[in-house]
């Protein structure tokens, strides 16, 4: 669920065993503010993304794991251990993964009539204090049931 158009509801909760959490700095008040009415709810808190990244120490008190660094190496490491039954309060790695394999985002799972514009911005993480930065306005069409694929248009650019 996306915070920015919806509330969390206590029926969001009750069914939910983890939460999980992707934020960047601007979110930081309500990522904290969440995440304590989740730890009040006894759910396991799973922080990831930009913010959680770069300030893992400021994070790391409001929740019970760190998924750091690059999604695509770290996420599978945690879900192996939370299989086995065991996680650890950290998760991070320098690998870099290609790019060119990972997925295209699953825009038929937004409610797109909340949003005016849909910035996408790109990078490979924190790097010093150089971030590399893109972003489109992209208005996602509706999924090909043929091929599975989604169509989106995009105009401007920076």
């Amino acid at each position: 669920m996306d915070l920015n158009c919806e509330a969390l509801t206590e029926n969001d909760l009750g069914w939910a065993d983890i939460v999980c959490f992707s934020a960047m700095l601007p979110q930081k008040p309500s990522l904290f503010q969440v995440a304590e009415r989740c730890r009040a709810a006894h759910k396991l808190i799973v922080f990831g993304g930009h913010y959680p990244t770069a300030c893992a120490a400021e994070c790391a008190p409001h929740c019970d794991v760190q998924v750091l660094n690059e999604g695509e190496i770290t996420w599978p490491a945690f879900l192996e251990d939370l299989e086995r039954g065991i996680y650890k309060d950290r998760y991070t790695s320098e690998e870099k993964p290609d790019v060119s394999s990972t997925p295209v985002p699953r825009f038929e799972l937004l409610n797109i009539d909340e949003y005016g514009i849909i910035p996408i911005q790109f990078s490979r993480g924190p790097v010093s204090m150089r971030v590399l930065r893109h972003h489109r306005h992209v208005r996602p069409q509706a999924k090909d049931q043929d091929t599975g694929s989604v169509a989106a248009g995009a105009g401007g650019g920076a």
